[in-house]
């Protein structure tokens, strides 16, 4: 199977996000087995990994627009970015919820 010159930089594209991915699942998953013998870490888990789910989707939707790995990477500081300008009171905790959850353990 042979690719195309125009599906090469896609390739890189995706393979650069699932890069970025890969460390958001990394982080959770050490989330996660730090979260086992707490006394709710199963509420805290799940809610991590709800959050990733959306923030991956949102960022998958994002990265569809973009030509280039190089604004992939853009795009996922962005997005970090933007999680840090979120302020804490509700409603709007609710989207940095999984990214508090990191930051506070």
């Amino acid at each position: 199977m042979t690719t195309t010159p125009s599906s090469t930089p896609q390739t890189v594209k995706y393979l650069a996000h699932g890069a970025v991915l890969g460390l958001w699942v990394i982080a959770g998953l050490v989330f996660t087995f730090t979260q086992l013998f707490a006394s709710q870490g199963l509420g805290a888990t799940v809610n991590y990994w709800l959050w990733f789910v959306g923030f991956a989707g949102v960022t998958t939707l994002a990265v569809r627009f973009v030509k280039s790995a190089v604004v992939v990477l853009i795009v996922h500081a962005a997005f970090a970015l933007l999680l840090n300008l979120i302020p804490t009171t509700m409603p709007w905790s609710m989207l940095r919820a999984g990214y508090d959850l990191l930051v506070s353990r």
